[in-house]
């Protein structure tokens, strides 16, 4: 069996310049989009012929004798296994999640001293970089070019072995890929810490999750490489919190000799709970190659608070398996070959604390090369907390009381509904219901005084437009979005229906359902509109008034504009995106400058 390493070419910005210079043309590389279409490809042809796959490598590994291979079905067994293996009380990993979230804890409590080797690459040094932004930048390109050296790590060991023998110490390696159809195993590598664990380890175990193996030799180097070319930049934030090393391999002696050092090489295939999450509704999950974009992206794990995005599909398994029991998700060929997640990871007192750090912002979403929705996830677990367990926080118990018996989540607001329209001649639809829009001013715009200024500059655009609008006023009640993102989805449905039955009964709407409606209520113009004639999807209120009226307002040299509204939901509807292609060009519109935000 061959294991391969892949690490940067230090050649690999000279070289760009050579191509650079040679002509654009001459050395073709794939697109941004293309290299994200392959993985998904990969990933998904994966997933679903898993069990195919697995037994394809099994027989690979079963022909070759130079490994020991073994299945674990959870962390219990991975660990009886190693315990069998190793012969010392010293362990060294890599930065695999596999093997710090999933095996890592129990073999610490079990009393071995695991030296995490990743670090060991770096000399201590004072970290001077408190925030992400000043962290170095690497464009597409030079992350794609900079990863092409293949090492055979097996040959490389057994030099390593005949000149020097090997050190007390195992290793204990999570692999990145393997290619069912020949066995070979693929790691990837930024330092030198997987090459020196795997040479000079005493006994070395390799430990293959189910949701690495892919079909091929060439889809496991891909898959491999697109950890680096995805995650190269989330690197540096793991050194903001740099735990001294207490211990390291390069501090032992070789002192077994070549004739004490075992010949095989240990691997483990590893389920733990895997095959279930592949039946079950939380399948992407196993889509992910771990590549940590999504951290780099997270504003709570670049504040440096509790949440690891990239850790949720280990750290919470057994939580989604826990909610969801129905695995009747027969889709592709799959089998279930673990029970059970038995060993928990995490402290529940952690994991409690560690969901509500998200602030459902989707970043994590937007930046994940397989579109993976953690958010959604999170909001599962919320719900799990909140509507099974009633286990909370405080300030979310508030909010959700608040909503429930105030309509609003400000708890503590001295204004009410109408405070901000007073003096602007707005009417409610109370008063006056023959209207052509509605504006839906929302809890935040009303009740809070800063994005007050919203809701008024709103109105004054549309007065000057010239739209016969009016307010619900007192009647407004929350939409149950915030209910929703906390995971009290039984709360939402009721605002729900308490706001749909309100607008049915002045005609805005008809036959509405929740979901629609969750998504018309809180998008950014915050307009639910009564004319036929006017889509769904028309949501851009300013680009709207241009097409349908003949407003014509005074032209400004510049217009500064900041997008307003949940940004979770402003993702979901390609908002942003479309404000940037759509603003108003200042030759066509125009507005005065801090009027409208």
């Amino acid at each position: 069996m061959s294991v391969l390493l892949i690490e940067p070419v230090s050649n690999g910005k000279r070289r760009r310049y050579s191509e650079i210079l040679m002509g654009p043309d001459r050395w073709p590389q794939p697109t941004f989009e293309d290299v994200k279409k392959r993985l998904k490809e990969i990933r998904k042809d994966s997933m679903s012929h898993l069990n195919t796959l697995v037994n394809k490598l099994s027989s690979s590994l079963a022909t070759s004798p130079d490994i020991e291979s073994t299945f674990a079905r959870d962390a219990r067994q991975a660990v009886k296994t190693i315990k069998g293996i190793a012969r010392g009380t010293r362990v060294a990993i890599n930065n695999s999640a596999v093997i710090r979230n999933e095996l890592m804890p129990p073999l610490v409590t079990l009393g071995y001293n695991v030296i995490e080797s990743y670090y060991d690459g770096f000399e201590p040094f004072d970290n001077n970089a408190s925030e992400y932004w000043q962290f170095p930048v690497m464009t597409f390109e030079s992350r794609f070019k900079s990863f092409e050296r293949l090492r055979n790590l097996t040959e490389l060991r057994l030099d390593s072995i005949q000149k020097s023998g090997s050190k007390d110490f195992t290793g204990l390696l999570g692999v990145n890929a393997v290619s069912a159809e020949d066995g070979t195993v693929i790691m990837l590598q930024h330092m030198q810490n997987i090459r020196n664990v795997y040479e000079q380890a005493k006994e070395l175990i390799l430990v293959v999750s189910l949701d690495k193996i892919v079909k091929s030799l060439d889809d496991a180097i891909f898959q491999t490489k697109c950890m680096a070319i995805f995650g190269s930049e989330s690197l540096p934030l793991a050194f903001r919190s740099r735990a001294k090393q207490e211990s390291s391999i390069d501090e032992l002696p070789f002192e077994i000799p070549v004739q004490q050092t075992p010949s095989k090489i240990h691997l483990i295939l590893f389920d733990n709970g895997r095959s279930q999450i592949l039946q079950s509704n939380y399948r992407e999950l196993l889509d992910c190659i771990d590549c940590r974009a999504c951290n780099l992206a997270c504003p709570a794990y670049l504040s440096n608070k509790l949440l690891t995005p990239s850790e949720l599909p280990s750290k919470f398994r057994r939580d989604l398996l826990e909610i969801d029991t129905d695995f009747s998700n027969t889709e592709g060929d799959i089998e279930i070959r673990s029970a059970a997640v038995d060993i928990s990871f995490t402290s529940e007192e952690a994991k409690k604390d560690e969901i509500w750090k998200c602030t459902a912002c989707r970043n994590c979403s937007e930046v994940c090369p397989l579109d993976l929705k953690h958010a959604n996830t999170i909001e599962v677990l919320r719900g799990r907390m909140v509507m099974d367990k009633a286990v909370m926080p405080g300030t979310v118990s508030r909010v959700l009381r608040s909503i429930e018996d105030r309509g609003h989540p400000w708890r503590g607001t001295k204004l009410i509904r109408t405070d901000w329209a007073h003096g602007l001649g707005i009417k409610t639809l109370a008063e006056d219901s023959d209207i052509d829009i509605l504006f839906w001013v929302g809890c935040t715009e009303a009740l809070e005084e800063r994005s007050a200024r919203v809701a008024q500059a709103m109105a004054k655009l549309l007065r000057l437009a010239g739209i016969n609008f009016g307010i619900l006023g007192y009647e407004e009640s929350c939409c149950g979005e915030p209910a929703r993102r906390l995971g009290n989805e039984y709360l939402f449905q009721m605002q729900a229906e308490k706001n749909i039955e309100l607008l049915e009964s002045y005609g805005i709407i008809a036959d509405a359902r929740i979901k629609e409606f969750y998504y018309n209520v809180v998008r950014l113009s915050r307009i639910i509109n009564q004319r036929k004639e006017i889509k769904e999807e028309d949501f851009d209120l300013l680009k709207w008034i241009i097409e349908k009226t003949n407003c014509k307002l005074d032209v400004v040299d510049t217009i500064d504009y900041n997008i307003h509204g949940p940004p979770d939901l402003e993702r979901a509807k390609e908002i942003e995106k479309q404000i940037e292609e759509d603003t108003i060009k200042k030759d066509e519109f125009g507005l005065p400058e801090g009027e409208f935000i």
